[in-house]
């Protein structure tokens, strides 16, 4: 059994890409890059190790995930780790196509060159025009996401409605009309309350403005964004995406 030398894991992600997501945090980053937002898990030798298998335990704990977020640290330093936990999961759901796609680059260009209170707004929208962008070459009709109306700053319903403009499917909110308290019984119901309220600082955390922009306007965020090359910032982040589709019952893994 291979195991994982592991920063940590973020159980409840609504950051990390579309829906409500499992995010690993996986320990060791040679690259250090400045302006990291998560240096803690750059060291080799820090972390803790955990075999995949429990990853997958504490995944299908929620049956209201839509999706593994495989971050770190630096995920492609522990490949078959990773490979082995994806394969772990295709039981639950028959096949699974694992993309890792590098973040480093749009998260630096993002602190250099825009104000702090756009930072998650331009995060998020190159977050969904890269989700768009792969799922309309897996045949996707749309995107689902676990935002939540009022519950952080990035969700009001102005900061939705800018982050949602850059794309052109449609998104699903199916958690968008409960509030905290409904969460938490079903939290409750399916044992992943205790777990979710643990402190845990994830890579959003640490990238996330003191002040937000709470009703952002459309054109102030395009025009900050006109400071970036985004086209070539996706266009990098999408061709240097791993992608390894994993099939139950199949040994060999196709890349």
């Amino acid at each position: 059994m291979t195991t994982l030398r592991m920063y940590g894991t973020a159980p409840e992600s609504i950051v990390d890409g579309p829906g409500l997501r499992f995010s690993v945090f996986v320990q060791g980053c040679t690259h250090h890059c400045p302006g990291c937002h998560n240096p803690e898990s750059q060291p080799s030798d820090g972390g803790y190790l955990c075999e995949p298998a429990d990853i997958v335990h504490e995944i299908h704990k929620n049956k209201l995930i839509h999706g593994v977020t495989l971050t770190g640290g630096e995920p492609f330093e522990q490949v078959e780790g990773v490979f082995e936990l994806a394969q772990l999961l295709t039981p639950w759901c028959g096949r699974l196509t694992v993309h890792i796609v590098p973040f480093t680059e749009i998260q630096e260009q993002i602190r250099m060159n825009c104000p702090e209170d756009h930072f998650t707004l331009i995060m998020r929208r190159f977050m969904m025009r890269i989700a768009e962008a792969i799922g309309r070459d897996h045949g996707a009709k749309c995107l689902v996401t676990g935002e939540n109306l009022g519950q952080v700053a990035s969700q009001t319903m102005d900061a939705m409605a800018v982050t949602g403009a850059v794309v052109h499917m449609p998104i699903f909110h199916p958690l968008i009309g409960m509030d905290k308290e409904e969460i938490v019984t079903v939290a409750r119901r399916i044992g992943t309350l205790e777990t979710s309220i643990l402190p845990y600082e994830d890579c959003c955390t640490v990238f996330t403005p003191k002040h937000p922009k709470t009703k952002p306007v459309l054109a102030q965020v395009e025009a900050e964004e006109q400071k970036l090359d985004v086209e070539g910032l996706i266009a990098r982040a999408i061709a240097n995406t791993e992608k390894t589709q994993i099939r139950y019952y199949e040994d060999e893994q196709q890349r």
